[in-house]
């Protein structure tokens, strides 16, 4: 079942000057929707932040920094925000990612989301009394498909397929299920204790996904087949998987404090991290990130662990200029994360509006960036699809 398709509000905005140093290679100006003009970065260091008219349908100056950062821009007439950066950090080189937001039809929580093989960003979210996968076209056109099990699925992974289609995870209800882009959905049932979370297509041709009730990863061909794999570590809580370099599949324990890694034939190593890991990503230079508590993991394919400082990491994915962006705060500390894969902390961007908490996050071929701002703390706050670009090095 679909429900209606329609083009939704954007609103075109500046990422502060964050924390960090170096060069992330976010766009900072451009156009958008027609009329809206470029905007000069914030966090020129100065005077107060202030507010542009712009003519009509003109955009507003992003604000400058105010003495010690705090002060914002304010918001002129065509939309465009600017805010100010952190404790007078100006000048460090960071580029500030040009960011438009685009509202979702009704309040709900997404989970995870994946560039499609149609160049399109899907995505898996709940409603109070709907499960969702949503499709977002160049146009901003956003449909839902309903998913059959309704409230009761609970969707929380998405990946593209071997087949060219999307698999969801469905974890109250234990299916998997299947989308193609033509928004048709089939369904295969697991055992009912098995409340799957994360999803990946695997170098064998079969989809991978972890299994929180069973504590275990499981494997399935196309065609429905199911093979599940314990994970010696009682009560792991398995997260996201992720498909290495190395051939092998690799997964988030949060509870384990570790992760895991598989091999297609179904061998489970784990590697301790020492705190609780929810996501887990490839990098470009060939290593899983996990975002965890306290910081980001890099973990070599021989299972080697660095740590390093990068705020308060929820989702990680790796861009087309070869860093790992990532959503990181809570409600009230919001912000978009940029990490070198030498683990340098190239920029920590604050959010326009600090109580959207960012959840997921994807990266796409041509350098698109896409992250959820999932969390309604005040008001119409939260309820969002943002995006950026970067560029390759």
């Amino acid at each position: 079942m679909r429900l209606t398709t329609a083009t939704y509000t954007l609103r075109l905005l500046v990422l502060a000057t964050g924390t960090g140093g170096g060069a992330c290679t976010g766009h900072s100006s451009g156009r958008a929707d027609g009329g809206v003009g470029g905007a000069s970065a914030g966090g020129v260091s100065g005077s107060a932040g202030s507010t542009s008219a712009g003519a009509t349908g003109g955009a507003g100056e992003a604000g400058t920094q105010g003495t010690g950062g705090a002060t914002g821009g304010g918001l002129g007439t065509g939309g465009v925000k600017g805010l100010g950066g952190q404790g007078g950090l100006a000048g460090n080189g960071v580029v500030a990612p040009l960011l438009t937001e685009i509202d979702l039809p009704d309040y709900e929580t997404i989970a995870d989301m994946v560039e499609g093989p149609d160049g399109n960003l899907w995505f898996v979210s709940a409603a109070f009394d709907a499960g969702h996968v949503g499709r977002l076209t160049a146009d901003r056109t956003i449909t839902e498909f309903n998913i059959p099990a309704g409230a009761d699925a609970l969707p929380r992974g998405i990946a593209v397929g071997p087949d060219q289609a999307l698999w969801f995870t469905e974890f109250k209800s234990s299916k998997i299920g299947r989308i193609t882009t033509a928004g048709d959905i089939t369904e295969v049932a697991l055992a009912s204790t098995a409340l799957p979370w994360g999803i990946t297509s695997g170098p064998d041709g079969n989809l991978w996904f972890t299994e929180q009730g069973t504590n275990a990863v499981g494997r399935m061909t196309l065609s429905g087949v199911v093979d599940e794999f314990p994970i010696p570590t009682a009560a792991s809580e398995p997260f996201q998987i992720a498909r290495g370099a190395d051939g092998n599949l690799w997964f988030a324990e949060e509870l384990g404090k570790a992760i895991g890694r598989i091999t297609p034939g179904g061998t489970i190593t784990e590697f301790p991290v020492a705190t609780f890991p929810s996501g887990v990503a490839l990098g470009s230079d060939g290593n899983l990130w996990m975002p965890t508590v306290g910081g980001i993991r890099r973990v070599t394919p021989s299972g080697m662990v660095t740590s390093f400082a990068a705020g308060a990491p929820q989702a990680i994915a790796s861009g087309l200029d070869g860093n790992l962006w990532f959503t990181s705060g809570v409600v009230t500390d919001s912000a978009i994360g940029c990490l070198a894969p030498s683990g340098a902390l190239l920029g920590l961007f604050p959010l326009p509006t600090g109580s959207d908490q960012p959840t997921a996050i994807a990266a796409g071929a041509a350098g698109d960036i896409w992250f959820a701002e999932s969390i309604r703390a005040t008001g119409i706050e939260g309820n969002r699809i943002a995006h950026f670009k970067v560029s390759r090095p």
